[in-house]
């Protein structure tokens, strides 16, 4: 992955380059950005959602959603009052994230209360 200040300097060769040149640039900018989305959860959400505004709940929970998809982490609760994104980024954008990441894996649950009761009620 390219450091801020290496794609800067692409960017900047962008219009002096021809035609050849600039779309080899632009497709090594798009690999660079894949590649972000791929490792981090909360450059995935910014890039998926454009008018996100990053908090410091949300960093918590992207470290969390990152050690559940590295295996670090088997088991994960979310507490957080209404209207901070966790049914968004749960719900939404974790499961996108992580067939993203790794495709060899296709197996992922996620249990919000509604399912949960079901899930019990079945039993």
């Amino acid at each position: 992955m390219m450091t801020r200040q290496e794609v800067e300097r692409y960017r900047e060769l962008i219009p002096l380059v021809d035609d050849l040149e600039r779309a080899k640039i632009m497709m090594l900018l798009e690999y660079d950005r894949i590649e972000k989305c791929k490792e981090s959860f909360i450059y995935f959400a910014s890039h998926m959602w454009p008018g996100f505004i990053s908090g410091r709940h949300h960093q918590i929970m992207a470290n969390a959603f990152e050690r559940v998809a590295k295996g670090e982490l088997k088991r994960l609760i979310i507490n957080m009052p209404p209207r901070h994104t966790k049914s968004e980024f749960a719900s939404y954008l974790l499961p996108a994230w992580f067939l993203g990441k790794s495709r060899k894996r296709r197996s992922f649950r996620l249990l919000t209360p509604q399912n949960w009761l079901l899930a019990l009620a079945v039993r």
